[in-house]
């Protein structure tokens, strides 16, 4: 039986134009109902859980250095090829899926968010409305 990982059942699904995200290293993007972040840096593209694996943080709020995502409220580090954490961090791993650009789209293979959905402790809309005016990352409550 074919995994969600073999490229015969993929879902690619468009996310974002290229041109609208230019200028942003982090963009909130939703895929089959559930939330997630783009993370692009230089030509490479991925798509993972917005919330981090720590304490359920807006990863939206993170930075991106090299193929490293940093939250940006603990400062934890996850690689974003293998979502495994960094620098002495022993967190759960930061779940990612499979991105790509085509045609000036970015594309999220929405067939491996299903079979593996990303962590959802509440919806982002209560998480955002938490954040203080100067957008800095809410705390979540487990819900």
């Amino acid at each position: 039986m074919p995994s969600p990982s073999d490229p015969e059942i993929r879902n690619w699904v468009a996310v974002a134009q290229a041109k609208t995200v230019a200028e942003r290293a982090i963009v909130p993007i939703r895929v089959g109902g559930f939330d997630l972040i783009l993370v692009r840096e230089h030509d490479k593209v991925w798509a993972c859980q917005r919330l981090c694996p720590h304490e359920y943080a807006d990863l939206l709020q993170g930075r991106v250095s090299g193929a490293n995502l940093f939250c940006g409220r603990h400062r934890a580090s996850f690689d974003l090829t293998s979502g495994v954490s960094g620098h002495g961090w022993d967190l759960p791993r930061l779940k990612i899926y499979a991105a790509r650009l085509v045609d000036g789209q970015f594309e999220v293979d929405a067939a491996a968010v299903a079979a593996n959905p990303p962590v959802r402790r509440q919806r982002l809309a209560a998480l955002e409305a938490q954040g203080d005016a100067k957008g800095a990352a809410p705390r979540c409550k487990p819900g």
